[in-house]
């Protein structure tokens, strides 16, 4: 712990060598927040524990977490774009990827411009300083939905935490690279199942 002080007194200077800020109340920086109760409930220790071991694995490892059947949600039937980010935006808080407050800034980038890419495919993504483990998760639609004009049936939801922004570039490029691939996208919308997604 490095210092405890008020939001009054918060100075930016004191942040540089700070690697996570725990606040009772909203704050907006560049760095990763863990909003907690006043009261530190058993909720919030799960949340501050999480996140310290999280950051020690990552040490001398910079890689995303590979998908896996848990993170896949196949024939989904949402009816619009909001819907969809509130769904796999809450599936990733429940298995402790990033915090509540992730949700929000996927509706806020949204605002600023689309995340369509073409082909059917979206990439939604949030702030990464509400991330606690990267990870990314797949969506793939029973039925397109309108996403800012175009129709869209495959989302791929990215949680980048801060210490992976710099790795994930190059991971980035390789999976824009694929889903530019027309063979790739048949074969997700031809998947079966969470399985065989996954195996793709």
């Amino acid at each position: 712990i490095k210092a405890i002080i008020s939001v009054a007194m918060l100075d930016l200077d004191l942040l540089k060598d700070v690697d996570v800020v725990i606040s009772t109340v909203p704050i907006s920086i560049e760095k990763p927040v863990l909003n907690v109760s006043p009261l530190m409930t058993q909720k919030d220790i799960k949340l501050i524990n999480e996140f310290l071991n999280y950051t020690k694995e990552k040490i001398g490892n910079t890689n995303l977490s590979p998908i896996t059947e848990d993170f896949v949600i196949h024939g989904a039937a949402y009816k619009d774009k909001k819907e969809v980010l509130e769904s796999i935006g809450s599936m990733l808080v429940e298995k402790g990827c990033v915090q509540e407050e992730y949700i929000s800034s996927l509706k806020e980038r949204e605002s600023y411009g689309t995340t369509v890419i073409g082909k059917g495919v979206a990439i939604p993504h949030g702030l990464s300083k509400y991330v606690l483990k990267s990870q990314i998760a797949v969506c793939l639609l029973d039925k397109p939905i309108d996403w800012d004009g175009e129709k869209v049936d495959i989302i791929f939801m990215i949680c980048v935490s801060c210490y992976d922004a710099k790795s994930f570039v190059g991971r980035l490029k390789n999976l824009y690279k694929v889903i530019d691939t027309d063979d790739f996208l048949d074969s997700l919308r031809k998947a079966k199942d969470e399985h065989e997604v996954k195996e793709i």
